[in-house]
């Protein structure tokens, strides 16, 4: 990244050099029609590596005197990946390598006109894009980089197809068990309850289906909660709308809805997310507030914050008030308060009238969720003149009592056809012809003012997605003008990011999978406070603890997550157990990873403290998972949940002991929605596990009021009298149908004033649409269902899934972050800082440069803005008070200057993250692990090669020799932790079968032990996981060299490295008559293959095929007749897929398919041994 501007620290004689060096098969020696002499690969250094964000794309230049620069960037799921290289001058043209952590090459592209490198379904984890020279030329020409999710083809858009209804199923359906029963039509919320028996609850003796369980429409944060408890996205043959049915002639709408919750939409078990909906993001409401006669104050910026999501997240699903007043042009929508009502004449005849809603004290608010998808400024005013049906009466002296809202729910009158255009005229009950449209009499002219008078004030229009069908508007979509006063209201606006696919974790520890309550939550005068939730590990596990998820109702909060364990729980806050930290501009709810996974102990409890803290410009808040009008069967149990608040005291608050309400009338306990994700090796694969702590009946409610103050209680009972008379005339008069799909009205905005996030300053274009991007799924119609709700959310969702990550850039802002560095950087990605206590020299190369990246290395409007370090891990190795005291403890710094982040104080790991103040989407981090050297003469590991199932753990045991009084931390590391992780005290958890380093440091000294992972259940985990040397085929067998000895014996290597005393899964290209395939081999300590019987330290038996047809030396399995010294032939049997490890031998035992075997493993018949 130009870094002749870089201060060199390399004090110290040469530079530490990496211990693998890059080693390409096939070289580089056929360039197509570029001519150039074979060129050697140089290694990674500080001078051609950087770290950058993913995605990214960026301009930039080969350092000088190098003719290649490593870009380093990390997938946190498998995903399809793109990375290209483009350059204009063809004379000068470079070429693209992809590697993986452990430098294997994954592919590469050396074409004259560009290069563009895809691979599919690439695991998470760290890799490397080599960009390097293919001309002689000695000036160094511009090239563009970018690294994205690969693009989606149409066939996979319209394959995009998530249930919508599934998740109206699983949270108000019946007969699910996550059902949120305060909107169960058996029973009913009774706020008037005795004062001596204050219960809210009770059954009803006949079910109200109307306006109840799945009709009853949705809130935030329902869907959110689908998501992150992992109950969906499902697919939409679990519950399609293809399978329900319409009104039938002459039913009622009572008698529909029961329809709907006895027979329709009914929840069914069984299925499991597509995808992890990761992060959803709640950005700022347009008002702060709207007042009864519907003014409102609106937040300023809001605008910004939702065109911005839109062309980096997707569709973004908003409310909006649908009134029954149509534009001129079906496809516009506009709403200004005015609206049809129906009344009736002197005769008794239905008239329509026109009315303000405001004149009637009604606020309009939100009845209806669409999706914005796009915008045009330019979209003129004149397309949202309103139709005005002939006969309508205009200017009433005065709204009619009796007057009704018009829509066609109401009988009497059917509502003008919105699909049907026509130009506006005298609302009169005879037509006009040609001749009275040119001698327009004075009522015309006041008709054609008037419908001047409420065109929008400017020009500019949202493009929504709506869920009416592809028969409503323009292929169901609409313009909603600018000035709408209704569309995303008083409530958040709701944008998704970060699917990911199931396989990122497979275990969720959760408290229960029910969402936090909208009426109930804990606020501080502090500026900080802190969440605690205990779980328990499960005693057959094998769990590693990976990324955290939780909820925020704040913006602008900077946060940090700590982990407890062992003795450590219940003992608060302690900085050396940190393990994730970052800024969130919005509120929402979050997953994110550790820096460190962690390796939980069968049975052990373990606790997650999440701290959040402002700069005290907003009231923080904690949301609470508590009992409220929406979900009433929480239990109480003490020792879950713990809240500290420093403006309550210093002591921390059990949340389900009960505490009580400022009134001193009721005592509530509450939970926090803090979710623990793990990956749990044991489980099959596809195979999901949600354990929640609470029990939870959803046929059991719970009083909300428990109080010795007859009259606290009654002063709450009169207060949810009142609550709950709004409440029923809120559903009577904001509920009804308008051409054949239900509208009704959101209740009050669920986050509140606490998620402003104040203006955002970006450039943005005049237009955008993501129809034009090719991310959107067809239309879908909820009919006469009340689901809107989660049709816009699945929408919302499935255009995520589909924009995939790859942010549309805005050229005039910054499109990445990276970050260079002095210190050397090592083969597996991460860079190692070796230092001396007593050599000064040494202890301030902590050197580096943070640089925000544009597209075409020009200008950006966002240049002069500061960059946030963020730290995690091994913090008390470090001392951060030079960078502490250098930016006044913001621990900001401007973009391309250099800076000392810390300075050394033992070993250890630490992750250091650098992100955009303004946009902390756009973060580069890089791993420093910390060696200290002293006078460790030799560092030894015991074994120096492990075999483990998965889902099994083996500890590896450390030796460190020196003069008397050498003390040394050790530090390990894994070269592919998808493979086998290792936490800091050398425990080793198999996960994924392959084979790995792990690496132990200490003293500038370096030990190894090579980890090779079965899998009981067979198979292998697909091309990418299997590397930790070589390339790997399709079957996931690593690719290396077979060599052969004069004396007959063969040996495997890959990138330099020869397999010694180890098993590998290799890729034999003699087997399968030449077509090759891969197989399990046994190496002895000299790198020979082992043919014949092998016995492992375990005493296992295996046999390793002997004969030299193509797969000598691979590991059989199933029956075998082997013959023993004399000829003599017995039958054998090998484990192929399941029982004791794969290959061994059973014996004394019956086989799986019902045969004896006996003590050597021969096969018996009524103990008789059978051999030929």
């Amino acid at each position: 990244m130009k870094k002749s501007d870089m201060q060199r620290i390399l004090r110290r004689q040469g530079a530490l050099l990496l211990a693998v060096l890059l080693t390409f098969q096939n070289g580089f020696a056929a360039w197509g029609s570029v001519s150039r002499e074979e060129v050697q690969a140089a290694e990674p250094s500080s001078e051609n590596t950087s770290f950058v964000s993913f995605p990214s794309r960026f301009e930039d230049e080969l350092p000088e005197g190098y003719e290649e620069q490593y870009y380093i960037f990390s997938l946190e799921s498998r995903c399809d990946l793109t990375a290209s290289v483009t350059f204009e001058d063809r004379s000068s043209p470079y070429g693209a390598e992809l590697l993986d952590s452990s430098l294997s090459r994954l592919g590469i592209s050396k074409k004259r006109n560009g290069q563009r490198i895809v691979k599919k379904q690439l695991p998470a984890g760290t890799y490397f894009l080599r960009v390097f020279s293919m001309s002689e030329q000695q000036e160094s020409q511009p090239f563009t980089v970018s690294i994205q999710k690969m693009d989606l083809s149409a066939s996979a858009v319209r394959g995009t197809d998530f249930s919508e209804l599934h998740m109206v199923a699983a949270l108000q359906g019946t007969d699910s068990p996550d059902q949120m029963n305060g909107f169960s039509p058996y029973y009913t919320y009774e706020a008037g309850g005795s004062v001596i028996d204050p219960v809210f609850w009770k059954k009803l003796d006949s079910p109200v289906y109307s306006g109840r369980g799945v009709n009853a429409g949705g809130i935030y944060p329902m869907p959110q909660s689908y998501y992150s408890a992992w109950l969906g996205p499902v697919e939409e043959d679990a519950l399609s709308m293809d399978d329900i049915r319409d009104l039938g002639s002459g039913e009622s709408y009572e008698e529909y809805d029961k329809y709907l919750q006895t027979e329709g939409i009914v929840y069914e078990e069984g299925y499991e997310p597509l995808i992890h909906v990761q992060n959803g993001i709640a950005l700022p409401a347009r008002h702060k507030s709207i007042n009864p006669d519907g003014s409102a104050e609106e937040n300023p910026g809001w605008e910004e914050h939702v065109k911005n999501a839109v062309m980096t997240y997707g569709g973004v699903t908003v409310g909006i008030y649908w009134s029954s007043l149509p534009c001129e042009k079906p496809e516009n929508y506009y709403f200004n308060g005015w609206n049809y009502y129906q009344t009736f004449d002197e005769d008794g005849k239905v008239r329509l009238i026109l009315v303000n809603n405001y004149d009637l004290g009604n606020r309009s608010p939100v009845n209806h969720e669409v999706v914005i998808v796009g915008w045009d400024d330019n979209y003129s005013r004149d397309n949202f003149r309103y139709d005005i049906e002939p006969g309508t009466l205009l200017y009433p002296e005065a709204t009619a009592s009796n007057a009704r809202m018009a829509t066609d729910s109401n009988a009497g009158y059917e509502i003008p056809a919105q699909e049907e255009k026509r130009r506006a005229r005298l609302a009169t009950d005879s037509s006009a012809d040609s001749e009275q449209d040119e001698e327009r009499n004075a009522a015309d002219e006041e008709l054609e003012a008037f419908l001047d008078s409420m065109l929008p004030e400017e020009d500019g229009a949202w493009i929504v997605r709506n869920s009416w069908g592809d028969g409503a508007g323009e292929d169901g979509y609409y313009y909603v003008s600018y000035c709408d006063d209704r569309i995303v209201s008083n409530d958040n606006a709701w944008a998704y990011e970060a699917t990911e696919t199931t396989d990122n974790y497979n275990k969720m520890y959760q408290i229960t999978s029910l969402p936090y309550s909208g009426e109930m939550e804990w606020t501080t005068s502090a500026n900080m406070i802190m969440a605690s939730t205990v779980f328990t590990a499960e005693e057959d596990g094998a769990d590693l603890l990976k990324a955290v998820s939780f909820d925020l109702k704040n913006s602008n909060v900077r946060y940090e997550i700590a982990v407890n364990q062992g003795e450590d729980v219940g003992k608060g806050w302690m900085e050396e157990n940190v393990y994730a930290s970052g800024t969130k501009m919005y509120a929402g709810y979050y997953t994110v990873r550790l820096d460190k996974t962690i390796l939980l102990q069968p049975g052990e409890k373990f606790e997650i403290i999440l701290k959040i803290e402002n700069d005290g410009s907003e009231t923080l808040t904690i949301p609470m998972v508590a009992n409220s009008t929406k979900v009433d069967n929480l239990p109480r149990q003490e020792g879950l949940c713990f809240l500290y608040d420093p403006a309550e005291g210093e002591e921390w608050i059990d949340m389900g002991n009960e505490f009580m309400d400022d009134n001193g009338g009721s005592n509530y306990y509450a939970y926090f929605s803090t979710k623990a994700l793990c990956e749990d090796a044991s489980l099959e694969e596809g195979e999901t596990e949600r354990i929640s702590a609470l029990e939870i009946n959803p046929d059991t409610y719970f009083a909300l009021m428990d109080s010795d103050s007859e009259e606290a209680e009654t002063e709450q009972i009169q207060e949810d009298e009142i609550q709950e008379e709004q409440r029923q005339e809120e559903t009577e008069e904001s509920s009804y149908v308008l051409d054949g799909h239900i509208l009704r009205t959101r209740e009050r905005a669920t986050l509140g004033k606490g998620a402003a996030a104040g203006e955002l300053d970006i450039s943005l274009p005049e237009s955008f649409d993501l129809r034009e991007v090719g991310v959107l799924t067809p239309v879908r119609d909820q009919r006469m269902t009340n689901t809107c709700w989660a049709f816009g959310s699945t929408a919302a969702v499935e255009s995520s899934y589909l924009l995939n990550g790859s942010n549309l850039y805005d050229f005039n802002y910054s499109s990445a972050v990276s970050i260079d560095t002095s210190l050397p950087v090592s083969q597996e990605g991460t860079v190692v800082y070796h230092f001396d206590q007593n050599d000064t020299d040494t202890m301030d190369e902590a050197r580096f440069i943070p640089r925000l990246l544009s597209w075409d290395n020009g200008p950006v409007e966002d240049e002069g803005e500061d960059l946030k370090w963020e730290f995690s891990g091994d913090l008390s190795a470090v001392d951060f008070s030079e960078l502490d005291w250098a930016t006044d403890g913001s621990r900001m710094t401007p973009s391309g200057e250099e800076v000392l982040l810390f300075t050394p104080k033992e070993s250890g790991t630490l992750t250091v993250k650098v992100s955009s103040a303004s946009d902390p989407t756009k973060t580069a981090s890089c791993q420093v692990v910390l060696v200290e050297d002293n006078q460790v003469e030799e560092i030894r590991v015991s074994p120096e090669t492990m075999r483990l199932k998965v889902g099994s753990t083996g500890t590896l045991q450390v030796t460190i020799e020196g003069p008397e009084g050498t003390e040394a931390v050790p530090v390990f590391s894994s070269d592919n932790p998808g493979i086998a992780s290792v936490d800091d005290q050398g425990t080793v958890i198999g996960l994924r079968r392959g084979t790995t380093v792990i690496r132990v440091r200490a003293g500038g000294e370096e030990a190894v032990c090579r980890v090779t992972v079965w899998d009981s259940r067979g198979g292998s985990d697909g091309d990418s996981e299997i590397r930790s040397s070589g390339s790997t085929d399709e079957s996931g067998g690593v690719r290396g060299t077979w060599s052969m000895a004069e004396d007959g014996t063969w040996s495997f290597s890959a990138n330099g490295t020869v397999y010694r005393d180890s098993w590998g899964y290799l890729y034999n290209p003699y087997a399968n008559q030449g077509k090759g395939e891969a197989g399990w081999f046994r190496f002895d300590q000299e790198g020979r293959l082992i043919t014949g019987w092998y016995q492992d330290a375990d005493g296992c038996w295996y046999y390793m095929n002997p004969v030299s047809d193509g797969s000598l030396g691979k590991m059989l399995t199933g029956w075998q007749w082997i013959a023993d010294s004399s000829g003599q032939e017995y039958c054998y049997y090998f484990y192929p897929d399941s029982g004791s490890p794969m290959g061994s031998m059973a014996a004394r035992t019956v086989t799986p398919d019902g045969f004896e075997v006996d003590e050597q493993g021969r096969w018996c018949v009524n103990g008789l041994v059978q051999s030929k």
